[in-house]
């Protein structure tokens, strides 16, 4: 997972219980580079959102300092200036004013923080944007199906549900590069 949102795919993540709430927090979101302004737009269209309406990052929270002015919230309820140093390697989850509304991810945080330590690894980023797995309107998903039919129907590159990860056809696995996803859109 780390490897293919370094490389910019947009993924669903759907992992552990599911969550309660008016947040995506780490159990059903899609995640993405946090970076790349090409995210922004394709998510915009994808989840069917004004292009004012920002996204937000999950942050590891023993990096969150370095980021953002703030010790951060593990429940995405407080915005928070970004560090104006910072704000252009993530300008994906910056909001026109300069700040974001952040999300810390303790240790504790069933796979998304392993998930973050693997791609700050890989990019230098201790964080990724994170959205709600559905289109706007719909409710939040519950079971693994309803998972890989909305990364389907929304035009995401790669679900992962619990440890199973499935590639969209125009991804090629990492482990048999001559081998394309496991659904067709």
């Amino acid at each position: 997972m780390a490897d293919l949102l370094a490389e910019n795919h947009l993924v669903g993540w759907v992992q552990g219980p599911l969550e309660f709430g008016p947040r995506a927090l780490g159990h059903r979101s899609i995640l993405a580079h946090p970076g790349h302004s090409s995210t922004r737009d394709r998510l915009n269209m994808i989840k069917r959102r004004a292009v004012y309406r920002p996204f937000a990052p999950a942050v590891l929270a023993e990096h969150c300092a370095e980021w953002f002015e703030t010790a951060g919230d593990p429940f995405m309820n407080r915005v928070a200036r970004v560090r104006q140093d910072r704000a252009g390697h993530i300008a994906v989850v910056t909001h026109h004013d300069g700040t974001a509304r952040v999300q810390t991810v303790a240790t504790d945080h069933e796979g998304l923080h392993e998930l973050l330590e693997q791609f700050h690894h890989r990019t230098g980023l201790p964080l990724l944007l994170n959205t709600s797995l559905n289109r706007k309107g719909a409710p939040i998903l519950r079971t693994a199906e309803q998972a890989v039919h909305a990364a389907g129907d929304l035009g995401l590159d790669a679900v992962a549900v619990g440890d199973t990860l499935l590639l969209a056809d125009h991804v090629p696995d990492a482990h048999d590069p001559a081998r394309t996803g496991l659904w067709t859109r």
